[in-house]
């Protein structure tokens, strides 16, 4: 099976490129929330000596090391860059405009775009227009 994050130019694959640094970014997101969490009740709950020691922490640590390294294979000008985050996250912010965009996927492109996204899953929830599609 391909890696997700090796990619050519093509417009089809930077799409796919796309898609994996949003994957990998949102589980680097999870893995944190986990580690901080293992960290906390390690402090808090554990006579060891270290957080080094609990394997949990150093299975999450070593998860969070493989998710930076596929993130790391994503060539640099296929990835989203602050600006274009922060248009898009204008762009979301407007149902208005959000559903348009919508109406313009697939419809597998937009089980995708619920799932990522929570304003394209209200809008998709909400709106006439999309649930027809």
């Amino acid at each position: 099976m391909d890696d997700p994050t090796d990619h050519d130019s093509s417009p089809g694959s930077q799409v796919d490129a796309i898609e994996a640094f949003s994957a990998v970014t949102q589980e680097l997101r999870r893995n944190d929330l986990v580690l901080n969490r293992l960290r906390y009740f390690h402090a808090h709950h554990s006579k060891e000596s270290g957080p080094a020691e609990d394997p949990a922490i150093v299975a999450e640590e070593r998860t969070r090391e493989d998710l930076r390294q596929r993130l790391e294979r994503i060539p640099v000008h296929l990835r989203p860059s602050q600006a274009s985050a922060r248009k898009a996250e204008q762009v979301f912010a407007l149902p208005e405009l959000l559903e348009l965009v919508l109406l313009n996927l697939y419809p597998t492109d937009l089980l995708f775009a619920q799932r990522m996204n929570k304003a394209a899953e209200g809008v998709l929830r909400t709106s006439r227009s999309c649930r027809e599609r």
